[in-house]
């Protein structure tokens, strides 16, 4: 897609609504790319790199999710995943909110909190199928529905708030059919929720950090064909 897609993810309405975008990123670090400790993070990654959440292994994918934001909108972290607040508290949970100010994709207004949350599609020993990848956005977006009506915000209250879903996959074809099973999902399931396809062929951050520490050599994911696709 191109930069007038970027650019209306956050449209205030009239245009706001569901919005699916896609780009390529490319990582570069000093030391390789073995991990996302070493990528040149600004603040705000680093600490969701450093600080605990709610369990997994999503730091990585979360903390690199952050840096996009800020590269692409000028983001900045307002709350990591343990100390977002919820009412009801058992709600399901977001990764981070970050803060844009005015002008960022679309944003009209002089300040807007966004609710993120970040999952990864790609097929692991298998094809990355549309029926894999409306499975995975179904799943998601209904927990980003459920989270994002529960939060509570700077006033003290639950208010409504924009909430992106951040898909990172590994090859152009996988961000194709990431866009052909948006489409095909009910307009009530994708709400108002933006869907931020990042392609990046990088083997770390499809591979649990985990995993990875018994592995005595970095061993690369199996990518396919990348480059950008128009949404």
């Amino acid at each position: 897609m191109g930069r007038a897609g970027l650019r209306s993810v956050f449209a205030d309405e009239p245009r706001r609504g569901p919005a699916f975008c896609a780009h390529r990123l490319r990582v570069t670090a000093p030391r390789g790319e073995h991990s996302v400790r070493d990528l040149a993070l600004a603040a705000d990654a680093a600490r969701l790199v450093d600080e605990p959440n709610a369990g997994g292994d999503s730091a990585p994918s979360e903390a690199l999710s952050l840096e996009v934001m800020r590269t692409l909108f000028g983001a900045q972290l307002w709350q990591t995943e343990l100390e977002v607040r919820y009412f009801p508290y058992y709600s399901k949970k977001t990764d981070y909110i970050m803060t844009l100010r005015r002008g960022a994709g679309g944003l009209s207004a002089e300040r807007a909190d966004v609710a993120v949350s970040v999952t990864r599609a790609f097929g692991f020993r298998e094809k990355f199928t549309r029926a894999a990848a409306r499975s995975l956005l179904e799943r998601k977006l209904a927990a980003v529905l459920d989270a994002a009506g529960c939060i509570i915000g700077r006033e003290g209250v639950v208010e409504p708030m924009r909430q992106v879903l951040h898909c990172f996959t590994p090859s152009a074809r996988s961000a194709e059919v990431l866009r052909k099973a948006w489409r095909q999902l009910k307009r009530g399931t994708r709400a108002e929720t933006a869907l931020l396809v990042t392609v990046v062929p990088t083997w770390w951050v499809y591979v649990a950090e985990r995993v990875r520490d018994i592995w005595d050599t970095p061993r690369p994911v199996t990518v396919g064909k990348t480059g950008e696709k128009a949404g």
